[in-house]
């Protein structure tokens, strides 16, 4: 006896399901369906249809969501950043900014000599932001770079991203390093469970900054 074979992904299974209730709707009689087993199996089409296409408008208004708030996060940023040493130097800087990470300005020493200017380096404390979203044909898309949800570009100063996986009770194992985004993971570890990622900025000399949030997510798999 054939086995059912169902397309994987959820896009080819809308086009297979489709066809296949057409198909059924008209060559079932031979078969033996009755009107009311006829019934039964459109209205099962037609649950199945009406929310997968709702799951797609609501799938494409959040990326254009995240699309638009990374680009504003990107404007406030900058606008920040053109103050920030302003601040820092100003003579009236007596801790306003204190929690910001902006301390109090220092008063120059008249015998103290200057300074030698610093050299740029990368932050320390500066790691991107880590996105999961779960596709329900078995992976999730990874996005990583700059801003909340993990869409927005690398500093001048990172070459890439290092990303990372685990699975509850495992150990932490590289999946990608690079720098184009989002990665498509795919998931093998049963039809479900829950997974966590974590990724870092890439320097120039090769090594990797500091660790980003653990971005845990849960997962199952269509039956």
């Amino acid at each position: 006896m054939a086995k059912t074979k169902f397309p994987i992904k959820d896009s080819e299974f809308d086009a297979w399901f489709n066809r296949f209730q057409r198909t059924f709707s008209s060559k079932g009689s031979k078969f033996g369906v009755t009107p009311k087993q006829k019934s039964q199996f459109r209205k099962s089409w037609n649950d199945w249809h009406k929310w997968y296409q709702a799951w797609k408008k609501a799938h494409a208004a959040e990326q254009k969501a995240w699309k638009r708030a990374s680009g504003h996060r990107k404007t406030a940023e900058s606008f920040i950043g053109r103050y920030w040493a302003r601040i820092q130097k100003s003579p009236h800087n007596t801790g306003q900014f204190a929690w910001f990470g902006i301390p109090a300005a220092r008063k120059s020493s008249p015998k103290s000599a200057r300074p030698k200017p610093a050299r740029k380096q990368a932050p320390k404390h500066e790691f991107p932001w880590v996105k999961p979203v779960w596709n329900r044909g078995g992976n999730f898309t990874v996005w990583v770079g700059a801003g909340s949800n993990g869409s927005g570009r690398f500093p001048s100063w990172a070459k890439a991203a290092i990303l990372q996986f685990r699975h509850k009770g495992g150990r932490w194992r590289t999946i990608v390093k690079g720098n184009s985004w989002p990665f498509i993971h795919a998931i093998r570890n049963g039809r479900r469970g829950s997974v966590d990622y974590r990724a870092a900025y890439v320097y120039r000399n090769g090594k990797h900054g500091e660790w980003s949030q653990t971005a845990s997510r849960s997962y199952k798999k269509a039956a």
